[in-house]
C-alpha cells in the first residue's frame, strides 16, 4: 500500500481553495452564458437567414408585429404521414400552406410568444425561404391549434 502524504502551509492551503472556487464560478458562468444563448433566439445550427426571414414576415401577415422567439430548432418532416400528420396537414391546406411537399426534408421550426386574439403562442415551419406550415395555440397541452391566417 502506497500513502502519500503532504505538508501544506495554511497560507497554500487558502489559496488551492480560492483557486478551486475560480474554477468552479468560471465554469457556472460559461454554463449560464449558454444557456443564455440557446434561449436568446440565436440561429440554431442549419438555419438559414432566409428561413428565419419567412417566419418573420409571416407573423406580420398575421398582425404578430411584436413577437417573441422563444425557441428555434431543425425538425425533420416525415417521408411518411401518419393519421396526426395528415390531420395537420389539413390544417395547413385551410391556408394555402401543404407540408406534402416537404416529406423527408429538415426545416426550421420557430416558436414564438405573440399577442394575438385567438392565441398566445405561433409555431412557424419554414424551409427553403419560405413558410412550409404551422399554427397558432394558447400553449396549454390539448388545446385547439389554429391556422395561420
Amino acid at each position: 500500500m502506497f500513502v502519500w502524504k503532504m505538508k501544506l502551509s495554511p497560507r497554500l492551503k487558502t489559496a488551492a481553495v480560492i483557486a478551486l472556487l475560480a474554477v468552479f464560478t468560471l465554469l457556472c458562468v460559461a454554463s449560464a452564458v449558454g444557456a443564455h444563448r440557446e434561449r436568446s433566439g440565436e440561429q440554431p445550427a442549419g438555419a438559414s437567414r432566409e428561413d428565419e426571414q419567412a417566419s418573420l414576415d409571416c407573423l406580420t401577415r398575421i398582425g404578430a408585429e411584436q413577437a417573441e422567439l422563444l425557441e428555434s430548432s431543425r425538425v425533420t418532416i416525415p417521408e411518411e404521414f401518419d393519421a396526426v400528420y395528415e390531420e395537420y396537414n389539413a390544417l395547413q391546406k385551410r391556408v394555402g400552406l401543404d407540408l406534402s411537399e416537404s416529406r423527408g426534408r429538415e426545416v426550421l421550426k420557430s416558436v414564438y410568444a405573440v399577442k394575438n386574439k385567438k392565441a398566445d403562442y405561433a409555431v412557424i415551419l419554414a424551409g427553403n425561404g419560405r413558410v412550409i406550415g404551422g399554427h397558432l395555440t394558447d400553449g396549454e397541452y390539448g388545446g385547439e391549434y389554429l391556422p395561420l391566417e
